[in-house]
């Protein structure tokens, strides 16, 4: 039998219902982060079976919650009432 080298992954890396259960989200959000590109592929999350027929995906615990802070961060100040000053006088 052939030695199959395994993906080794630091504690760091957990799984998809941890994940959920950190962010108090359901798989299908973190699909829809993955689909935004939010969350990026080997940062963020990465798929630990590449040859089955449906992934099987760890997620970087620290990197993805700063992703989702930076994301909040980045709508927070998109809808701040200064920018949205600026937005209308420029209409």
């Amino acid at each position: 039998m052939a030695n199959k080298k395994r993906l080794e992954l630091s504690s760091d890396w957990v799984t998809t219902a941890r994940m959920c259960e950190v962010l108090s989200c359901t798989r299908q959000h973190l699909q829809h982060l993955r689909n935004e590109k939010i969350l990026k592929l080997n940062k963020h999350y990465r798929n630990i079976s590449p040859q089955a027929a449906r992934p099987t995906f760890r997620w970087h615990e620290e990197n993805v919650q700063r992703a989702i802070e930076a994301f909040r961060v980045s709508i927070n100040d998109r809808d701040s009432p200064e920018n949205l000053t600026a937005m209308r006088s420029e209409e």
